[in-house]
């Protein structure tokens, strides 16, 4: 579950992100000021075991070209320079303005520690948002938590080192990622403060109140709860013509139907697809149906489909459906060609695609998103994809499970390939499923 909230969820930013990609070179003859400089107190692992605090330099400057870049890379980990970039988007959406107009310059002065690449990344965005709005920025407090593109924390790895490490630095307050705070339950001297968003964080940090709606798509929120509303029918629909009288033995109706009646139609609809993959594993496992016959039509449908959302109109409304849909799709195709097929799954996924398809042409208008936005988003999420993927195989390497670390590895595999074929749409959707991955695996015990 976790894992579909979190590509849902950042579905729901990459319409902000798509307009911010578009970025313009310096004039000529323009001079760039120093808007300011802020030094946080980053939190990090020790070569030799242990945490440490390691001072990062995150300084704006203006007019920019939307690029941050980072020195002190050989000390800072893997992936430092995707994650900055990200912080500088998701802060600047956040202050209501183009990262177009900035520049930031993120100088980690490590010497023996290791920040892995995201880790600062949280701490990062809200140091540049307190320099793009003016805001100060407290010193008693240090973060660790990565910036995720929609502003959720993600989670990091060896927390109670480094609120150990805070602690012995004279630190009054840590904010560490929810659900990682328990780690850290045994530290004294320091208080350790959970923090689901990146909104809760600049609270913290600077007293401030982000207030401001992060999206810019012009999508009405009405018509949007509409669309969720006809797709979440559309859904059920297709479960009760599927399972017939016996709805109820794959699904608590009385749960669903209580979520769609509070507005949570995405759940809803959630819960249908899992107890119509439970329904079809059923029929293959009592020989009621064909695993062959469901295998063939899944890849036949998945085919098809494709080419009728290829010829949907991108927009800034519709660009996350689309995505999603290309994560659908693959998905179809990577369980097709995994050893073990799961075909309940695979024909349980095509057959709530129409509702999909449905939703995002009836959302296909708006700010058109062209090629080249797309190929830079497409490259920028592949990136964050890298940084998360190392993030993870780096911090907990062999202590992973084997079947998760070919999952992982299959998942940016999948990624990087479509990229290079020039498929950005469907590169996105893997590299936000690598993303939503990584994250599970920083948050499994």
């Amino acid at each position: 579950m976790r894992r579909g909230v979190l590509i849902a969820l950042a579905l729901a930013a990459l319409a902000a992100v798509a307009v911010a990609l578009s970025l313009a070179p310096l004039s000529p003859g323009e001079q760039l000021r120093v808007v300011g400089t802020y030094t946080i107190n980053a939190l990090a692992v020790s070569s030799s075991g242990g945490g440490a605090v390691v001072p990062i330099e995150v300084t704006l400057l203006t007019p920019g070209n939307g690029r941050a870049y980072v020195a002190g890379v050989p000390e800072a980990g893997e992936g430092f320079g995707p994650s900055a970039q990200i912080a500088l988007y998701v802060a600047s959406r956040l202050a209501g303005v183009s990262p177009s107009n900035y520049t930031a310059l993120i100088r980690v002065k490590a010497l023996q520690s290791s920040v892995g690449g995201p880790s600062a990344s949280g701490y990062i965005t809200a140091a540049l948002f307190a320099l793009m709005k003016g805001l100060p920025l407290r010193n008693d407090t240090a973060m660790t938590g990565i910036i995720l593109p929609d502003g959720t924390i993600g989670w990091v790895g060896g927390v109670q080192y480094k609120v150990e490490a805070a602690a012995q630095n004279g630190i009054k307050y840590v904010l560490v990622p929810l659900g990682e705070q328990g780690e850290a339950a045994g530290v004294s001297g320091v208080e350790v403060i959970p923090i689901a968003t990146i909104q809760q964080a600049i609270y913290y940090l600077t007293g401030y109140n982000v207030t401001s709606p992060y999206n810019a798509s012009s999508l009405n929120p009405a018509v949007f709860d509409n669309v969720s509303r006809e797709l979440y029918e559309e859904v059920l629909a297709i479960y009760e013509n599927a399972t017939g009288p016996s709805a109820s033995q794959y699904a608590n109706m009385s749960q669903i139907e209580a979520l769609a009646a509070s507005g949570q139609y995405y759940v809803a609809a959630s819960l249908l697809y899992s107890s119509l993959v439970n329904y079809y594993d059923g029929l293959v496992s009592r020989g009621s149906a064909s695993s062959s016959a469901l295998y063939n039509e899944a890849l036949s449908l998945a085919k098809e489909y494709e080419s009728v959302v290829k010829k949907i109109p991108i927009t800034s409304n519709n660009l996350g459906i689309i995505i999603g849909l290309y994560e659908r799709i693959y998905q179809v195709y990577q369980e097709a060609n995994s050893s073990s097929p799961d075909v309940g799954l695979m024909y349980a996924r095509v057959v709530t695609l129409p509702p999909w398809i449905d939703a995002a042409r009836e959302l296909a208008y708006g700010r058109a998103v062209n090629e080249s936005a797309l190929a830079d988003m497409a490259e920028a999420y592949l990136q964050y994809a890298y940084v998360m993927y190392s993030y993870v195989e780096t911090t907990y390497g062999s202590q992973l499970p084997s079947q998760y670390v070919a999952q992982l590895d299959q998942s940016f595999g999948l990624a990087q390939s479509l990229y290079s074929a020039g498929h950005y749409l469907a590169a996105l959707a893997a590299s936000l499923d690598t993303i939503a991955l990584s994250e599970n695996l920083l948050a499994a015990p």
